[in-house]
């Protein structure tokens, strides 16, 4: 009798069964099988169960008849194992079977797939290999497991191929990956077991040794990271506290050195990588970084204690005078002060009003301090000793007002006619000498009109400046020629005058004389600069020596004693190339001739004796003289 087996597609419909007739139209719910009848005889079709036909096999079918093969030998009385011989046409098949090449399991009649409890184990029966139970490594629904040789699948620690494994038998004992808490111990696992390095899961990032998670500071690939104890080893990023510094970390975890940008503000980390706080040198430049917002770099205004400072877009610090929001604002220039000044500011020549209640701005234009007025030009400076345009407020008429020595504004000056305050507010015509804003000015007697330039009074001359009006004092340069007038009588000085230690001449026109001089038969040299001459100087390319006073010293014996120093107010000085000898009174760079006498060599073999000598006691002469 022949006998086949067929391999049909089945299902069931309220008891009845129903056979398909195109493979186009149903889709077939599980494999079954049964044995017919002699050939042309019906068959029946035995049972159903359901798969999902799901799943790969990354292993292979298991040999038959190894000991290591629980519930799959002929010796097993549980299982129904069936190797050569042929069931009756009524027979249902059971339990573990094995057609030559893979084992798998039928449960009445049908043969289970996927992943199956059997005997307290579980199984994976390939539904790509018409559910052969497989052995060694699984890959299906995006998980790995692993089967023994018997085919059951592992759990717990595996180590396979070298590598330790764990098997979550929670979690249908598929292969664990990521951070795991093993019997309280934390591990890093990956596909391949155990880690050594870093380890992703769930978004955070891990460091791996042979699987323990390490905390606290690591050193990988040449940079520092933070794995955070009280994060579970999580590795961190942004800023850190550790211990008593702040720390930055970027995006990747290492820690940075030098400048980090967060996106929104700046930190500067020192060589250890901490944070660094409170005022910071970096390339010459000076920078706060504020401790109380987490150390990042301040830009801007801002209050450091009692004083304000303002550090530029890039955080410098800003020193001497700088712009912010179109306004100029000075601070001192050294890191030991950089304080913004406020109030009045003195730079060079030129006087500056910051603004105490404007964070220090630089005032423009008309503004008033203690109840007194000024002007700031455009460049800021206040206006001194100078007129200032105004308006007349009565008469609206143009009118100019001077800012006197101290900048304020004072006085009116209206159709070139000068005004000055009668002590009560109001402005009266001026005649004569007048002192306005510390200056001093001249207006005609009869008309009042300003004088300017050289005006002569009672006798005396006087500079009024061209442009202020007021008169001059100390060093004028006119039309080619220095004057120099009193700066305390504004008056020109003619004759000797002394300034600043040296003496100059200015003749009756009140010009200052240079060069060669003669007064009353006394000679005199004037440097280039007027100064008058003493001791020796090069003139003309000759050596000459001018005493004390001035006064050129013509003969040669006469300067050269001027040299000389003694104990006594007397000098006798003995010229043996002139025969002559002379005596002098006075003292060194003073000495004045007192006579002078014709001398003899004498004779060859005793001659005059030269050098330098002291004379103590009386002096006796010999011989005529």
């Amino acid at each position: 009798m022949n006998v086949r087996i067929e391999h049909r597609i089945c299902w069931r419909v309220i008891g009845v069964l129903v056979f398909a007739v195109s493979f186009s139209l149903f889709t077939p719910a599980f494999p079954c099988f049964a044995y017919a009848a002699e050939e042309g005889m019906d068959g029946g079709i035995v049972g159903c169960d359901s798969t999902d036909g799901s799943g790969a096999f990354a292993g292979g079918g298991c040999p038959q008849g190894s000991s290591d093969y629980a519930g799959k030998t002929s010796e097993d009385s549980n299982q129904q194992v069936v190797e050569s011989q042929e069931p009756s046409r009524t027979e249902k098949l059971f339990g573990w079977q094995w057609n030559g090449l893979s084992w798998y399991y039928y449960l009445d009649g049908c043969r289970l797939t996927g992943m199956q409890i059997i005997d307290d184990s579980l199984y994976y029966l390939d539904p790509a290999r018409d559910g052969a139970m497989s052995c060694g490594w699984i890959f299906t629904d995006n998980k790995w497991y692993y089967a023994s040789p018997s085919g059951a699948l592992v759990s717990g620690w595996q180590f396979i191929g070298g590598q330790w494994y764990w098997f979550d038998s929670l979690n249908s004992c598929s292969m664990a990956t990521g951070r795991r808490v093993i019997d309280g111990h934390p591990y890093l696992l990956g596909a391949y077991g155990l880690i050594n390095g870093w380890c992703l899961d769930n978004g955070l990032w891990y460091w791996g040794s042979n699987g323990e998670v390490l905390t606290g500071w690591l050193q990988a690939d040449n940079s520092w990271y933070w794995l955070d104890p009280a994060n579970d080893g999580a590795m961190s990023r942004g800023i850190v506290s550790v211990g008593s510094s702040r720390y930055y970390l970027s995006d990747s975890g290492a820690m940075v050195v030098g400048w980090a940008f967060d996106g929104t503000d700046w930190y500067y980390a020192d060589g250890s990588g901490a944070l660094a706080s409170g005022w910071r040198s970096v390339n010459g430049a000076w920078y706060w970084l504020d401790v109380a917002n987490n150390n990042r770099m301040v830009t801007g205004f801002f209050a450091i204690g009692s004083n304000r400072y303002h550090f530029s877009s890039t955080g410098a610090l800003s020193l001497d005078w700088f712009m912010s929001d179109g306004d100029w604002y000075y601070a001192e220039p050294s890191h030991a002060s950089g304080i913004i000044k406020t109030g009045w500011l003195k730079d060079g020549s030129q006087y500056y009003y910051l603004d105490p209640a404007a964070d220090g701005k630089m005032l423009l234009g008309h503004f008033s301090v203690n109840g007194k007025s000024y002007y700031a030009k455009a460049s800021g400076a206040v206006a001194c000793r100078e007129w200032v345009d105004v308006r007349n407020s009565v008469q609206d008429e143009p009118s100019k007002a001077f800012a006197g020595s101290d900048c304020s504004l004072c006085g009116a000056l209206r159709n070139g006619k000068l005004f000055t305050s009668n002590g009560d507010g109001e402005l009266i015509e001026a005649h004569g000498f007048v002192m306005l804003g510390g200056c001093k000015f001249y207006a005609d007697p009869t008309d009042g009109s300003l004088c300017v330039g050289w005006k002569s009074v009672n006798g005396k001359w006087y500079f009024f400046d061209e442009a202020g009006g007021y008169a001059k004092s100390g060093w004028l340069y006119k039309d080619g020629s220095w004057f120099y007038l009193d700066p305390s009588t504004y008056v020109m000085k003619t004759g000797w005058v002394a300034v600043n230690g040296s003496w100059y001449y200015l003749n009756s026109s009140g010009f200052m004389q240079t060069g060669w001089l003669n007064l009353d038969g006394t000679w005199y040299w004037l440097d280039a600069s007027g100064a008058m001459a003493t001791g020796w100087r090069v003139v003309d390319g000759s050596w000459n020596y001018f005493m004390a006073n001035g006064a050129w010293v013509s003969d040669y014996m006469d300067a050269k004693a001027q040299s000389y120093s003694s104990n006594t107010n007397w000098l006798i000085l003995v010229d043996t190339s002139r025969c002559l000898t002379s005596i002098y009174t006075g003292s060194r760079g003073n000495w004045s001739l007192n006579r002078r006498y014709v001398c003899s060599t004498g004779k060859a073999s005793t001659p005059t004796v030269l050098g330098e000598y002291q004379v103590y006691g009386k002096g006796y002469s010999f011989g005529h003289g």
